[in-house]
């Protein structure tokens, strides 16, 4: 029977309200969105003259009003159009005021899904938070136990996933061979490990793309390398990261510390749904997601990975067969689609659940 599903999301640089809105879309849902952030008004606060004592009071005051009306403009949409489902997508920004008139207005559950760990957003640490929703969907099952061991209940592990509509295989043109091509292409942010790989990495033609590589911190940290490497330091599309992924032989795949235990990011399933031979670090727990050594290739070190990296430059029959499982697993456990599927599934209680 098809829902009418409130999804509330933030504002990110990568489209996830998009996709899991799509994802259930295709499944034959009706679906409203609301996007909400705090970007502009914590810039206006915080850029507030010091030098006039009034006015730093004036945009706090005047970014605490903006938030509540925020707050309430998503209470009032949910009374509005009286959904089957409310998803919050994170929901860090929310208060709990709004999660619970929420709640009150909907006709059916309120659920959500992060695929950030939690402890690292402060409005989201308290147990009574999490006693607001019906559902908690988590992307890694450190963070799951962690939030049962507080005293939640319902909460599950839905891991991170791909839109293969966007990453796929693409025929790419002379120019863009030459513009995206790279023997190891990473698409990420800047961290002090992803950098630790890239200095392992630097014999090779080498293609980094993501924001937060023009700091100083992370020249630093690349050692004088990062002319050479450093392709873009800003914004990249995700339909720009799948023509990247479409030009390298190799594409790397560095976790942030908050992946724990199977916490796989997006960009595990990114890299082989668009057809790439995906070259990660080793994540407790991800053989139950990807095989390593057959579906991926995995290393342990940065030296680890230089030396992966010799071989299956050497080897690029290898590389198409281990790709092209990878993306077979994808295509049929690891998408946006299959990921809906899954949370609608615990809700209804269909069937147990064990993960995907």
């Amino acid at each position: 029977m098809p829902l009418r599903i409130l999804i509330a999301g933030p504002a990110l640089s990568f489209p996830l309200m998009g996709y899991t809105t799509r994802a259930f879309s295709r499944l034959g849902h009706t679906t409203i969105r609301f996007e909400y952030t705090n970007i502009w008004v914590n810039r206006l606060t915080s850029r507030a003259l010091a030098g006039v004592p009034v006015l730093p009071a004036l945009a706090a005051r005047y970014a605490q009003g903006w938030r509540r009306d925020r707050d309430r403009a998503l209470a009032d949409l949910a009374r509005r159009v009286r959904p089957d489902l409310v998803l919050i997508l994170r929901g860090d920004l929310l208060s709990d005021e709004a999660l619970a008139e929420i709640k009150r207005r909907a006709r059916g559950p309120l659920v959500t899904w992060w695929m950030d760990d939690p402890a690292r957003y402060p409005t989201s640490v308290s147990l009574n938070r999490w006693l607001l929703y019906d559902y908690v969907f988590l992307f890694d099952r450190a963070c799951v136990r962690r939030l049962q061991a507080l005293g939640a209940t319902q909460v599950h592990f839905l891991p991170c996933a791909c839109d293969e509509t966007v990453f796929r295989p693409l025929t790419l043109s002379r120019r863009q061979q030459r513009r995206f091509g790279s023997e190891i292409a990473l698409v990420g942010w800047f961290y002090p490990n992803r950098a630790k790989v890239v200095n392992a990495l630097r014999e090779f033609r080498l293609g980094v793309c993501g924001r937060g590589w023009a700091t100083q911190a992370a020249r630093a940290a690349l050692n004088g390398t990062d002319r050479a490497v450093i392709r873009s330091r800003w914004f990249v599309s995700d339909a720009c990261a799948a023509t990247i992924y479409n030009a390298a032989a190799i594409g790397l795949n560095i976790h942030h510390d908050q992946t724990r235990e199977a916490g796989l990011n997006t960009r595990s399933f990114e890299l082989l749904a668009a057809g790439a031979f995906e070259l990660v670090d080793a994540i407790p727990g991800m053989e139950e997601l990807l095989i390593p050594g057959e579906e991926v290739a995995v290393y342990r070190s940065a030296q680890e990975a230089r030396e992966l990296a010799r071989h299956y430059l050497r080897h690029p029959d290898e590389r198409v067969r281990i790709a092209a499982r990878g993306r077979a697993r994808v295509l049929h456990e690891h998408t946006y689609v299959h990921r809906v599927r899954t949370l609608l599934q615990v809700l209804n209680r269909r069937a147990p659940y064990h993960g995907p």
